[in-house]
């Protein structure tokens, strides 16, 4: 049986990150990840300071400053009736290159050295995928599925199928990390609970809720006619829906409540709230979407036993790595 220091389970930004960290530590660790591939789908819209400091640390924040929105775009996040319809409230928010000319000027015991970014989550995976792939201490093993772990006190021994083939494999490691989000085979096994609220059924923002991304250049043509926007926030009598701007040129994510009339199919009810929300006559193309809970504030109460512990976000990174940095430094 082979065996590897750390098996991180999740090969989202958090368990990618997590395996640059180890691999500039010098430790080897090994990412194991059902989709063969980082997803090309848009999720979050935000990396916040600390997150970026990670990055930073790394050596990637000024190369994944460059992704996403032109770096003259407005950071706004405007409120309208429609995208064609009637400007309600603008928050007015810089873009990265004013951002970045503040951060030149910053005085020496500023404590922002790595302003928020707003960049969709898609482009910094396929960066960080590609980054773990050139890590000389990282072995990747995307299409690979964890089905049981088990702790035996000095070591964890993990299996796992490749997905395409059913083919099993059985590693041990001395720690072993769940980075596999809040369906984590890691929290259920060690039957770890969450606490806080639940969703409530909302017109918006709770509940079963539609991520769509759009190829739709023609917003801007057709419905846009004002100053750019990051977010734009519809609210009118029939509809309460969000575009997100991904790259300024036509690629948008937009979110909807799925509240389906009679008989009626998923897409359909994306289509008649997304034209509901244009206000004008313009074409767009679907090219995927997911579904997922909106309005849920849950929190595990604990994050880890033994040799096996959870990586959530860039906080319980941070606490990882300094966990591994005092166990593997000598």
């Amino acid at each position: 049986m082979r065996k590897v220091p750390i098996v991180i389970i999740g090969g989202g930004p958090v368990g990618m990150v997590l395996a640059l960290l180890l691999d500039q530590l010098g430790v080897r660790s090994l990412i194991i990840n059902k989709e063969t591939e980082s997803r090309w789908h848009p999720k979050g819209n935000t990396h916040n300071s600390r997150t970026m400091e990670h990055y930073r640390r790394l050596g990637l924040s000024k190369s994944i400053r460059s992704f996403g929105l032109p770096k003259d775009h407005p950071t706004d996040v405007g409120y309208f009736t429609s995208l064609a319809g009637f400007e309600v409230a603008r928050i007015r928010m810089p873009c990265e290159a004013q951002k970045m000319r503040e951060l030149e000027n910053a005085s020496a015991t500023d404590q922002i050295v790595e302003p928020i970014f707003r960049c969709n989550q898609m482009y910094v995976e396929r960066f960080l995928y590609e980054q773990i792939h050139l890590a000389k201490n990282v072995e990747c093993k995307f299409g690979w599925e964890c089905v049981d772990w088990q702790d035996r006190g000095d070591s964890v021994q993990v299996q796992m199928v490749e997905v395409a083939t059913v083919r099993p494999d059985i590693i041990e490691c001395d720690y072993f990390v769940g980075c596999d989000g809040g369906n984590s085979i890691v929290r259920r096994k060690l039957g770890i609970r969450y606490s806080g609220d639940p969703h409530q059924e909302l017109a918006w923002a709770g509940g079963l809720t539609a991520s769509t991304f759009l190829h739709a250049p023609d917003f801007y043509r057709k419905a846009i006619r004002r100053p750019l926007c990051w977010q734009y926030m519809v609210s009118n009598p029939r509809v309460r829906a969000n575009f997100v701007a991904l790259d300024g040129k036509g690629l948008f994510l937009f979110s909807t409540r799925l509240i389906a009339e009679e008989n009626e199919k998923e897409k359909e009810v994306i289509d008649r709230r997304l034209r509901l929300c244009i206000g004008a006559e313009a074409d767009f193309e679907h090219l995927g979407h997911f579904s997922w809970t909106a309005g849920q504030g849950l929190v595990a109460d604990a994050y880890g036993s033994g040799r096996v512990v959870m990586a959530g976000d860039a906080v319980h990174l941070f606490h990882a790595t300094r966990r591994f940095w005092h166990e593997y430094r000598n």
